[in-house]
């Protein structure tokens, strides 16, 4: 939860109900409806998101930085495994 609201909540708000950046609670994701597989929403952490960007057979619209180089392989996990709690999953 620490983490989430450092790395996460000034974009995508302190409940991932979205911000400047959109919802990670509900069920859309990239603007389509539809989830996407831990290791997707693992990559989007990761490597950051830019406009036209296809993954998961869905196209970003808008730009995510990176948070590689800020958060290691197992906080980015625990990142991917708080946002799938507060989905409820």
């Amino acid at each position: 939860q620490g983490l989430f609201a450092a790395q996460c909540a000034p974009c995508h708000g302190a409940d991932g109900k979205g911000g400047i950046g959109p919802s990670v609670v509900d069920k859309t994701w990239l603007y389509q409806e539809g989830d996407i597989s831990d290791g997707s929403l693992f990559q989007i952490i990761a490597a950051g998101t830019q406009p036209g960007m296809e993954i998961a057979g869905k196209k970003a619209r808008g730009g995510m930085p990176p948070f590689g180089a800020q958060v290691d392989r197992d906080k980015t996990w625990s990142l991917v495994a708080y946002i799938r709690s507060i989905q409820g999953k």
